[in-house]
């Protein structure tokens, strides 16, 4: 292992933004093979690709959980303290901008269609809870994807008083092992209490498993950079999280509608975040296509591509409802790069540009 060798005020790892575009492709592929979308087709290999790529959200909450946890502890250890408003700051700027004009064009157009939209939905999402007040049912394919910004928008408001309190790299990863094994048992007991499996997928609490990988990795890495890994064993690594969340679909029932099932979906989050974790150390390091400059675009790019893949789908669904399988996905994937594309350097970029203004310790690219 080598440690990073940037200047102080800076820690950004190239690969990590192709991964988030894998991530982002799981998620995609997933819902772009869901049965309420996909156009008339049904086989054991859709249901696995569906079952199996929604977990790329918690590739997402690894990522995530992993850099603003390095990023807070490098603020620490060269600064003393880290600037719990400034985080804030960079946090709402980043994700904001896009989310509430997502949210205000989603709602003029239900008004226009003369659709309903449930003010307890609008609310929730406004406010960043609607996983907590859903039941495992969504109001709409439009904004299904979005529970999962409510999820690290709570992570965000309470993970950097934590990190501050613990003041230490050996306090953060005590208060990650901590929230891993706090959500698993909070996980377990409401399993058994007769809670549905499909009612924890979007709850935060109960399924902190992936967080608290990143929380971990970043509290153990230290300020590691890269790893030294042949080709075949990143391969490996790779075919270990696959099988990992491969598994997770065929066997752990995380969305079944009736109670009754405890160690499957129990089970399942901890081997989801191992996979996530396999993914990672896949990835970190590697200086080949997954650090090409398109990838790492489409990374940087990620949160409107997760944003906007929902409804390009649903609108090329409803505009072209026999088009074929392998065209839907590849105009979907089209469509949805080049809104994301506008959506990063007319709306996005002048918000990223003005976080700077906040950073002690810079996690963009250098161009």
């Amino acid at each position: 292992m080598r440690r990073i060798k940037v200047a102080p005020g800076r820690f950004y790892l190239p690969e990590l933004d192709g991964l988030r575009f894998f991530a982002f492709l799981a998620v995609f592929l997933s819902h772009a093979a869901s049965s309420p979308l996909r156009p008339s087709s049904d086989s054991v290999w859709l249901t696995l690709v569906s079952g199996t790529g929604r977990y790329g959200v918690d590739l997402f909450f690894t990522m995530s959980a992993y850099l603003l946890t390095t990023l807070m502890l490098r603020e620490q250890e060269l600064y003393g303290q880290v600037r719990v408003k400034a985080f804030y700051a960079r946090r709402i700027l980043r994700i904001w901008p896009l989310y509430y004009t997502f949210l205000l064009g989603l709602l003029c157009f239900q008004a226009i269609s003369w659709s309903t939209f449930h003010p307890r939905w609008v609310i929730a999402y406004a406010c960043f809870v609607s996983n907590l007040t859903s039941t495992g049912i969504y109001p709409g394919l439009a904004v299904d994807a979005l529970w999962s910004l409510s999820v690290e928008e709570q992570f965000y408001l309470v993970w950097p008083l934590i990190v501050r309190l613990a003041s230490s790299r050996r306090g953060v990863l005590v208060a990650g092992v901590a929230a891993w094994v706090i959500s698993a048992g909070v996980r377990t007991a409401l399993l058994a209490s007769g809670t549905a499996p499909r009612e924890l997928w979007g709850t935060g609490f109960a399924r902190l498993d992936s967080i608290a990988a990143g929380v971990i990795l970043a509290a153990c890495l230290n300020g590691v950079s890269s790893i030294t890994l042949s080709n075949a064993r990143r391969v490996g690594l790779m075919s270990l999280g696959l099988l990992l969340w491969t598994t997770v679909a065929i066997k752990c029932h995380l969305f079944a509608a009736s109670p009754g099932r405890v160690l499957g979906p129990a089970l399942g989050y901890f081997l989801i975040a191992l996979g996530c974790v396999a993914f990672f150390f896949a990835a970190l390091g590697a200086q080949t296509w997954i650090t090409s400059r398109p990838l790492v675009y489409f990374g940087r790019i990620s949160y409107g591509l997760y944003v906007f893949h929902l409804p390009v789908l649903l609108i090329l669904k409803f505009f072209l409802p026999q088009i074929h399988l392998a065209a839907f996905i590849a105009l979907g994937l089209l469509v949805t790069l080049v809104v994301s594309t506008a959506s990063y350097e007319w709306l996005e970029a002048p918000f990223l540009r003005l976080k700077k203004r906040f950073e002690q310790i810079s996690s963009a690219p250098v161009v």
